[in-house]
Parts: C-alpha cells; sequence; structure tokens
C-alpha cells in the first residue's frame, strides 16, 4: 500500500461486541479512516466479502483489490487521519466453512503489507450460547441440545474448530510478527468497558473518546427466547425457502427484506416486540445451560488450545472460566 497511514484489521472474533465498536466508535473516529462492515458502497463490500474472502487463488487477483484500496483511500483521506481500519470478523470465521483463513491472512499481508492485527476472544461456552440466542432471533425454534448435536455432526464444517482460538492467533503471529498481534478478551470489556477501549486507542495510536458503546445484539431471556421458539414453530422464518440448513436461518442471511415480505416483517417484529418484554421487566439475559455430556465435550475440544493461549499471551483465562 501506498498510503501513509499505519494499517490496522480487527478480523473478530463475532459476539464480542464488534457491531457495536463498528458502529459507535470505528466509523465515529475522526482520526481513523475505516474500510469496514458496515460497508458505505456496494464496491467495498464486494471488494472484501468476495474477492478477498471468498475467490479462490485463480481468481483472486491482488493488484485489482489493490488498486480498488488505494482509489478509496485517495478519496476518503484527510489531513486528521492517523489510521486505516477494517473490520471484518468473517476474516477469521464463517458458519459454515469455506473460507481458508490463513489464506485470507496472506491476502491482508499482501494487500496493506507492515499491518497490525486487532483479535478479540470469548469464552466459549458463552460464545456458543449467545450465538444460539441470535439464531433463535433470526429463526431457530429447536432447542439447545439439539443446536449442539446439529453442529456436532457438522463439525469439520462447522464453526466449532474455529473456536480454537491458539491456533489462529499463533498463525497471525507468524506471518505478521508478535509484537503486531493484538489480543483482547471479551471479558475485558464487560467487566471495565473504559479501560477495554483505551487499550484500543492505544493500539492504533489515536485520541481516546469519551463515547461509550451501548449494547448491540442483545440476547433475550429465558422467557423470551421460549417465547421467540414457539412462534418461529408457529410461522417459520426459513431463509425465503429456498435451500435451506436448520443450524444457519438467520435474518441477516435473507436477500430480500422488502416490507411486502410479511415473514421478514413479522420475524422483525417479533423480536422488538420480545426485546421491550424484557427490557419492561427487567429480565436478564439467558445463557443456555449446557448438559454435562457438551460441557465435558467441549470442555476437552477447547481446553488444549486455551492452556496453550494462556502461556502464549499471559492472559488469566481461568477469571473468566474459559475451558482450561
Amino acid at each position: 500500500m501506498t498510503s501513509e497511514l499505519t494499517a490496522y484489521v480487527h478480523v473478530g472474533f463475532p459476539k464480542t461486541a464488534t457491531s457495536a465498536l463498528q458502529q459507535s466508535i470505528f466509523t465515529c473516529h475522526p482520526q481513523i479512516l475505516y474500510l469496514g462492515q458496515p460497508f458505505n458502497s456496494d464496491e467495498l463490500r464486494k471488494l472484501f466479502e468476495v474477492d478477498i474472502l471468498l475467490k479462490d487463488e485463480i481468481e483472486y487477483d491482488a493488484a485489482v483489490c489493490r488498486d480498488q484500496i488505494e482509489t478509496y483511500i485517495s478519496k476518503h483521506k484527510n489531513d486528521q487521519h492517523r489510521a486505516l481500519l477494517l473490520s471484518r470478523e468473517s476474516m477469521c470465521y464463517t458458519m459454515l466453512g469455506g473460507h481458508d483463513r490463513c489464506e485470507i491472512a496472506r491476502r491482508i499481508k499482501g494487500l496493506f503489507g507492515e499491518v497490525k492485527i486487532l483479535i478479540v476472544i470469548r469464552n466459549q461456552f458463552d460464545f456458543i450460547s449467545s450465538m444460539y440466542s441470535e439464531e433463535v432471533s433470526g429463526g431457530l425454534y429447536i432447542s439447545f441440545k439439539r443446536y449442539l448435536k446439529n453442529w456436532w455432526n457438522l463439525y469439520d464444517i462447522s464453526f466449532f474448530p474455529q473456536l480454537k482460538y491458539y491456533e489462529l492467533i499463533k498463525r497471525y503471529q507468524e506471518l505478521f510478527g508478535d509484537k503486531n498481534v493484538k489480543i483482547l478478551c471479551f471479558e475485558d470489556f464487560v467487566a471495565d468497558q473504559k479501560t477495554y477501549l483505551e487499550k484500543i486507542y492505544q493500539f492504533m495510536g489515536v485520541d481516546t473518546l469519551g463515547a461509550r458503546v451501548p449494547k448491540k445484539n442483545v440476547s433475550l431471556s429465558r422467557a423470551a427466547l421460549f417465547c421467540n421458539r414457539l412462534a418461529n414453530r408457529l410461522i417459520t422464518y426459513d431463509v425465503g425457502r429456498p435451500f435451506y440448513m436448520e443450524p444457519t436461518r438467520g435474518l441477516g442471511e435473507r436477500p430480500n427484506k422488502s416490507l411486502k415480505n410479511f415473514r421478514y416483517i413479522y420475524k422483525v417484529g417479533l423480536n422488538m416486540a420480545l426485546t421491550n418484554f424484557d427490557r419492561l421487566l427487567g429480565l436478564k439475559s439467558y445463557k443456555s445451560l449446557y448438559p454435562e455430556q457438551w460441557k465435558a465435550k467441549l470442555h476437552n475440544l477447547y481446553a488444549p488450545s486455551n492452556q496453550k493461549l494462556q502461556k502464549l499471551c499471559g492472559f488469566d483465562l481461568q477469571k473468566y472460566r474459559y475451558p482450561l
């Protein structure tokens, strides 16, 4: 890249306040030239959602992508900007496989050069529970136990193995250098938002803002979650009835959000009503209870990776009850 700005890439993970950071901090900071989600043009979206993430090596053209990025920078850069930032959690995570995450990292390196990487992790038990709640909001009606079973049966293309954080972080450190990869825990954001944000500002070399980050994608209470599942069963929302798999349906995956679409209006309206229901009654977000069998399976899956990560980064993951 010919830009004089230092490039930063926030590669994920999802369910770590990514939407809140993107909408309330990254897009609003006057010293950040922002390229990420929510994208402000179809061209930019295609560049990062298709070219970098999905195209195979034969179809991918780094020179074309580089030219598009530099053209965007030249049009939008001003004297206030100190950092160039791309934020997209699907760079390190995908619901049904298909992305070569190491190849994506190499493409980032090829496009931006000496880039600095931000990765935010979350307790895997809480991550999966939050993902289940989000998918219920998107139309899922099956029980949490069946949800776990369905994804386990699809293990090789599921998001389960992608939550082995150490393996991905180690690859990024090897590619970009240890000092250029910043690792944060989502739980620190929950515990002390101000200090957490200051770490991000300091890492990116920009001024601290006084703004707080409002909560996005709020998980429902146990009662609201049950009502949502029941309603989803009665009036299904299945991504418009094309190819469909139970574990993957969601509002964000539907291409047609027309107001003429009854099912879409119904689903959005129901989510709003249940969220307000929780707020009015002061009900807390529900964390799904893991059957002992699944708790043991997932612990055995993630504990070895978390133990290595704890040694690598010096984190006290036991403090937040990560599988160890």
